[in-house]
């Protein structure tokens, strides 16, 4: 853990939140953790304001999937969380709730903020989180969740978080 006084904290985010680290914070956090405690020296200064700008800097990975209000369209948010790599499409799962395409679209838009796609996408993502960690291939999750290739998951894994699973899993 590092801890800054309550002035070098005014620049930094007001609400917590969970970031992917940048190769320079990754190396001087281990550096600053070695200092004594007590007063810093000039250097260790400039590297504690170095690492409270990039962690500023830092920007939120997407760890929180908005879920629609909707009965019909949480029956399809938790069908698809319970089977992330089902297939049916838009008009699959519009047909059956009830709905017509461009309706199930528009109300998916309205209760979540995107469109259910890039909703599916960002799901498969965060259920693979756990699997990687666990040592899990990205070619064993990424078939699980549902995608033809391991290239396609890690596009979205990356577009998603900002490493690739491979990275991920490692760290």
């Amino acid at each position: 853990s590092l801890y800054f006084s309550t002035s070098a904290c005014a620049p930094l985010p007001t609400v917590p939140r969970v970031f992917q680290p940048s190769m320079l914070l990754q190396a001087a956090v281990p550096r600053a953790l070695q200092w004594r405690h007590g007063a810093l020296g000039d250097a260790q200064l400039r590297l504690a304001g170095v690492i409270g700008d990039e962690i500023a800097a830092g920007l939120p990975l997407p760890l929180a999937l908005p879920q629609p209000r909707d009965r019909r369209l949480r029956r399809i948010a938790t069908a698809l969380a319970r089977a992330p790599h089902d297939p049916r499409s838009v008009q699959d799962w519009a047909a059956a709730s009830g709905l017509s395409g461009r309706s199930l679209a528009r109300h998916w838009l309205a209760e979540t903020g995107m469109p259910l796609s890039h909703w599916r996408q960002r799901l498969r993502v965060l259920l693979a989180l756990p699997r990687l960690l666990s040592g899990e291939t990205v070619i064993e999750v990424a078939l699980s969740m549902g995608y033809e290739t391991p290239s396609a998951f890690i596009a979205v894994f990356k577009r998603e978080m900002g490493v690739t699973p491979a990275r991920y899993g490692a760290g």
